[in-house]
C-alpha cells in the first residue's frame, strides 16, 4: 500500500524514553552500546535484561565476561548515545 513504512524501519523511528546504555567489557576489550529492550525482573535479587543482537560486538563481551552495566540517559546525552549506536569497538 501507498505511504506504508516496514515495521523495522517503523519501531526504529518510535521515541524511546529512557534511553539506556549498556557497558560491558572482557580481557581488556570495552565497549558501550545503546538499547531500546529493557526489562526489570525483579528487585529480590536484583534481575535486570537487555536485548542485544547477537551480531553486535557487546553481546560477546557479555557472554564472555557475564557481566554488564546499564546506565539511564536523560536527553542531555542524546548525542552521545546516537554516537555510541553508530560505532563499534570491534572496528577499534
Amino acid at each position: 500500500m501507498k505511504g506504508e513504512t516496514p515495521v523495522q524501519e517503523g519501531l526504529r523511528k518510535l521515541p524511546i524514553r529512557p534511553v539506556y546504555m549498556v557497558s560491558c567489557e572482557y580481557d581488556g576489550k570495552k565497549n558501550i552500546i545503546s538499547v531500546g529492550m529493557f526489562a526489570y525482573f525483579s528487585g529480590q535479587p536484583t534481575l535486570v535484561g537487555v536485548g542485544i543482537a547477537p551480531s553486535r560486538f557487546s553481546y560477546g563481551l557479555i557472554q564472555k565476561s557475564k557481566a554488564y552495566v546499564v546506565n539511564v540517559v536523560d536527553e542531555k546525552l542524546i548525542e552521545a548515545v546516537k554516537i555510541c549506536g553508530e560505532y563499534s569497538a570491534r572496528r577499534g
